[in-house]
């Protein structure tokens, strides 16, 4: 039945070496949401239900046997995405009534080192990745595969992502498959942090998206909105020099900044270049939101309801 309809979900979670303690000691980071919304995703695609706890035990005792793989140093960690497959033998477009729930995970490196440059996005209104009613919120398979050959038209533009755009109003929803932070002066001279909201449907409510927005309030340095941004205004606050900072989120890449739209705004005419202007006076927003989240991956930055303790 996976073959036939792609009735898959995934999620996806990390886990990281702690040094200075006295016997080894690892954390994952905010496993308890990963799960319960990888059941949320499990819903969506009619798989049978299980429990999000259950699926948190598993990954910590996967954890605890794979612990040789989990590398060390800062920006490391072992990446957890879980796997849930519908495994009827039916030829139907049917509900499933057998699932193959499967952890898996994998060493990763640090994704900025000094070699890496911010990410170069593709914007084209012709491609969407979500709509509304659809299943944009879910990390189901079906919604990844459309995506490769859009990726690929973003690499023959020298982008390394797709900055996906929905409507007549050309809406900024996401960035490949990360979510998408907009940090600027606004109108009224006002510094603001943007992110397209979960409430419509049409974005993934992400792990890391929901840690950027809890510290970002919780420092009340500039106003947070949830909202979509649309291209339009991206580029008339490009022009006026108003835009800080363009980042993404997810899970392997924690915090990203981006330093280029490629926007094709009509199949006929040449894309033109916006340029993501580089923090020079202070630290940049995302590298201050990236160190307190790996910080509190890492045990350097206290927040223990957001990690869970494996030895």
């Amino acid at each position: 039945l996976t073959f036939r309809c792609y009735t898959t979900v995934r999620q996806s979670s990390r886990a990281s070496r702690r040094s200075g303690a006295w016997m080894a000691v690892f954390a994952l980071f905010r496993a308890d949401t990963s799960c319960a919304r990888m059941v949320t995703s499990a819903k969506r695609a009619a798989l049978p239900e299980f429990c999000p706890l259950q699926l948190e035990q598993m990954i910590a005792e996967l954890v605890r046997f794979d612990q040789g793989w989990i590398p060390s140093g800062d920006g490391t960690a072992l990446y957890i995405p879980p796997i849930c497959i519908g495994t009827d033998a039916s030829l139907g477009v049917t509900r499933p009534t057998a699932s193959k729930l499967v952890v898996v995970c994998s060493p990763v490196g640090a994704y900025l080192t000094a070699g890496r440059k911010p990410v170069k996005l593709y914007a084209n209104p012709a491609h969407s990745r979500v709509a509304p009613g659809g299943a944009g919120a879910f990390k189901m398979g079906c919604n990844y595969a459309p995506t490769i050959a859009i990726t690929d038209e973003a690499a023959a533009h020298g982008c390394d992502q797709s900055l996906w755009l929905w409507g007549r109003n050309q809406l900024i929803t996401e960035a490949g498959t990360s979510n998408i932070f907009l940090y600027w002066r606004n109108k009224n001279n006002e510094l603001e942090l943007i992110t397209p909201p979960t409430k419509d449907g049409l974005i993934l409510p992400g792990v890391i998206r929901d840690c950027v927005l809890t510290l970002a309030r919780e420092w009340n340095e500039f106003t947070v909105t949830e909202r979509f941004p649309t291209m339009m205004e991206l580029m008339e606050a490009a022009g006026d020099g108003r835009i800080l900072e363009l980042f993404c989120t997810g899970t392997p890449s924690v915090v990203a900044p981006c330093e280029q739209i490629v926007y094709k705004a009509k199949p006929n005419e040449e894309p033109v270049a916006i340029d993501i202007p580089e923090q020079r006076d202070a630290k940049p927003l995302f590298e201050r939101l990236r160190e307190t989240t790996t910080g509190i991956q890492y045990g350097k930055v206290d927040r223990p309801e957001w990690v869970r303790i494996v030895n």
